[in-house]
């Protein structure tokens, strides 16, 4: 747990969700950014498809973030086997959806068509909320380089911009 006090601001880690959040007592308006499905340290069902290797539902909520305009980023950090870092979900993966009730759905890619996960990987998941501008010159770099990992890790939002699904284990479920 992380805890910090900075003029009246109290930050907390969520163990639940690994969510990091700014509390305010009464404060309707308090950043708040979580995934829900999956959790931390749980299995997840990955569908193989033959086109794209894995694909996995990604989903969480938020709170006094659609307001703002920011977009939603998912990150992938494979971990075992250790892939390098986190690698940016785009085009058809990504965070799909954002609604204005906070809630958000996404898909992440785990391997290739070449490379297919085969069971048992662990990875980690990151959604961060960032500015546009900043989000389209992340889509940008990953375009560029989408086999490799961002450099310097996850960028670094104000607090309540990021959320964590750590130590999660992929299960295989094949596609219809």
């Amino acid at each position: 747990m992380i805890a910090a006090v900075s003029f009246g601001v109290a930050l907390a880690s969520a163990v639940a969700g690994d969510a990091l959040s700014e509390n305010r007592p009464g404060d309707p308006s308090a950043i708040a950014l979580d995934i829900e499905t999956p959790k931390s340290n749980r299995d997840v069902r990955c569908t193989l498809t033959k086109k794209d290797g894995g694909k996995l539902m990604i989903g969480g909520s938020s709170s006094g973030l659609y307001k703002k305009g920011l977009q939603l980023l998912l990150f992938v950090n494979p971990q075992h086997p250790n892939a390098g870092g986190w690698y940016l979900q785009f085009g058809t993966n990504g965070v799909q959806s954002f609604l204005e009730d906070g809630t958000w759905q996404g898909v992440a890619q785990i391997g290739s068509g070449t490379y297919p996960p085969k069971g048992g990987e662990i990875i980690s998941l990151a959604v961060v909320a960032v500015s546009e501008n900043e989000a389209n010159t992340e889509f940008e770099r990953a375009r560029k380089h989408p086999d490799r990992p961002r450099p310097g890790g996850l960028p670094r939002p104000p607090a309540g911009h990021l959320a964590f699904a750590k130590n999660v284990k992929i299960v295989l479920q094949r596609s219809r």
